[in-house]
């Protein structure tokens, strides 16, 4: 289910890795473009969501 989703996080080009979405989750419980969320205490923002047919999601962020 919804629990084990995960996302696939870039930067530009750079791969920063892949997450599950419960991790990056925020209080407001919805990612959108525009979230702010952190890993390892860097903070990004979403910029766009990608969804490929295969059900990969892939978050761009800055």
């Amino acid at each position: 289910g919804g629990d084990n989703m995960n996302v696939k996080i870039y930067r530009g080009f750079l791969f920063l890795g892949e997450y599950s979405v419960k991790s990056i989750c925020q209080e407001s419980g919805t990612i959108s473009v525009g979230t702010v969320f952190q890993i390892d205490n860097d903070t990004y923002t979403v910029g766009n969501i990608i969804i490929k047919c295969d059900g990969t999601i892939l978050l761009e962020v800055y």
